[in-house]
């Protein structure tokens, strides 16, 4: 065999399958995107009637009522024929719409379509909190068929059809693709040498019709001043609520490219920063039963594929399964359960900016609500927002589990720059899941608990290398460091019970006010504030069998941590 048929071969095992012209039985219906690019003011009312019916098998006349005027505004509008074709098909035949083939109050049923989506939008958001995130339906849309993107409430007006969410990993090479297919509303950030058209072409091959794609459904940025106001306006609500437009009801099948948008899939570089499996992004569009796009002859079925380097062992099936089962899981408290799982997972990934990861995890979470996106947020800040929004139980491990003070403006929770540093799954397992609620507000912790408002506490000043070997448990990744707490009853008499910390912060030796629960062993140990006596600062969490019922200790006090 020649070179030159040794080089084509390879072409061949490598070119991606479905990225041909798409020639099902739906082709009829489908424009090509030179037929998409004609003005519709080339071709005038006629002219532009009569393709529609062409295409629609249709046979209406200018002297249908309000089809003239409606054909009008098209033009009117400077729409070409793809936009046009975009906006009108779904609607063009329908007898629910159109009242005896009248399309008088066609406009304007379009038009309430959009201010209904506006509404929704507006109830949504309330000041910098997202309310409604899980109602949140998609902006816009690509209509495969007519290569245009659309507003999502026109495409889905009706209900079905249903659209295919496409999730993929964004490449060091993306270029600004200036294109008639979003209107030249911004520059599409696309892979060299990948085309939407050879894109659109695999998608109507696997089947799908509409479409939600980030590069062109979600504003990107552009040179436009104005432009850009209204890309921050739009991402607030649009990138926290990204999540939601894999799991929408009107979401259909998903798919992945897992090497770039268009790209061939490829078993190298698994680890490499900008592979899907490595996108903060991405860990929010994990689905069981995501299509991978890009199949080639080398790699027909990219799921049963192993990695070329790094161990050349794992498939992507296998890669994907841990991650699988949480972020599908049906639990109603997932982001309690696998919290440390999940900011472990996200902390790893790499993102544009670590106020991406942030907003990332608010849909992972599950929030009822969610802080709003800003890309100029503070780290810090975006952090203790998002804690905000989390639920009463999953900020009770922030506060009883995390064994140090923040060391942030808040002491009661960790910084994000603590999350980043810290194992966070040595926490896993520390206490049996509880109805514990933990408030937040104004920055402070609202927890309605036992306590033991002075008791002293010794013997967790000394690191667990100075400590005899009979106190070290060499099983155990994290062993116990074991301390005393002394508590005097109402006569004088000091009562003693051992408690231990599986942590390496020293706490020194001296009088501590500690809170606790009713069932769980991880108690707070905090300080007064130095200025407001009724504020309690957190200094580290300890352990105990029995938990403060082994003092007698049974009252709920109110206590607000700083």
């Amino acid at each position: 065999m020649s070179d030159f048929e040794t080089a084509h071969q390879c072409e061949d095992a490598d070119r991606v399958l479905l990225q041909v012209p798409y020639a099902g039985e739906l082709a009829p219906l489908i424009l090509s995107r030179f037929e998409a690019d004609i003005p519709c003011s080339e071709l005038g009312p006629s002219n532009l009637l009569t393709k529609l019916n062409n295409l629609l098998d249709t046979s209406y006349t200018l002297e249908t009522p309000g089809i003239h005027l409606l054909l009008s505004e098209c033009i009117n509008n400077c729409y070409d024929f793809g936009t046009t074709y975009a906006r009108l098909r779904n609607y063009w035949g329908n007898s629910s719409i159109l009242s005896l083939q009248d399309f008088t109050t066609l406009s304007q049923t379009l038009a309430e379509f959009e201010a209904r989506d506006t509404e929704i939008r507006a109830k949504a958001q309330a000041g910098n909190t997202i309310v409604n995130p899980w109602r949140v339906p998609p902006r816009r849309l690509w209509d495969l068929f007519a290569h245009r993107v659309i507003p999502g409430s026109i495409a889905i007006g009706l209900g079905p059809p249903m659209y295919w969410p496409i999730s993929h990993s964004w490449t060091d090479d993306m270029v600004g693709l200036d294109t008639p297919v979003n209107g030249h509303e911004w520059p599409v950030p696309i892979p060299t040498g990948v085309t939407l058209e050879s894109v659109r072409n695999e998608l109507l091959n696997l089947g799908a019709e509409y479409v939600w794609l980030d590069i062109l459904c979600l504003r990107q940025r552009s040179g436009d001043p104005a432009k850009e106001a209204l890309r921050a306006k739009e991402w607030a609500i649009d990138v926290p609520t990204i999540g939601n437009m894999y799991q929408h009801p009107s979401a259909a099948q998903r798919v992945q490219y897992c090497n770039g948008f268009g790209r061939a899939f490829s078993t190298e570089g698994w680890d490499g920063p900008r592979h899907w499996l490595n996108r903060a992004w991405t860990l929010q569009e994990i689905s069981r039963d995501a299509v991978i796009g890009g199949v080639t002859l080398k790699h027909p079925d990219p799921m049963q594929a192993r990695r070329s380097d790094g161990d050349c062992v794992s498939t992507l099936a296998e890669v994907m399964r841990p991650l699988n089962e949480i972020l599908t899981s049906r639990e109603d408290e997932v982001g309690t359960l696998y919290l440390f799982e999940l900011l472990t997972e996200m902390k790893r990934r790499a993102a544009t900016g670590t106020i991406d990861k942030i907003a990332g995890l608010s849909y992972l979470l599950r929030l009822k609500s969610m802080p709003a996106y800003y890309e100029t947020s503070g780290v810090e800040s975006a952090w203790a927002l998002l804690v905000d929004q989390m639920s009463e139980l999953t900020r009770s491990l922030l506060l009883f589990l995390f064994p140090c003070a923040g060391d942030a403006d808040r002491k009661w929770m960790p910084s994000w720059k603590q999350i980043e540093q810290m194992d966070l799954l040595q926490l896993r397992g520390r206490w049996s899941f509880f109805g514990e609620r933990v408030e937040s507000g104004h920055g402070k912790a609202y927890y309605r608990g036992p306590f033991i408002p002075k008791c002293l506490i010794r013997g967790l000043n000394v690191p667990l290398s100075d400590m005899s070997s009979s106190q070290e448990d060499d099983s155990d990744i994290n062993p116990p460091r074991f301390g005393e707490v002394v508590v005097e009853d109402s006569a004088g008499e000091g009562h003693t019970q051992r408690v231990w910390a599986r942590h390496g912060y020293l706490i020194p030796d001296g009088y501590y006010t500690i809170v606790g629960n009713m069932e769980v062993e991880s108690l707070v140990v905090c300080e007064l504030h130095a200025t407001h006596e009724k504020f309690l600062k957190k200094v580290s969490v300890i352990q105990t069998g029995e938990g403060l019922e082994g003092f007698g200790i049974l009252r709920r006090n109110p206590h607000i941590f700083v």
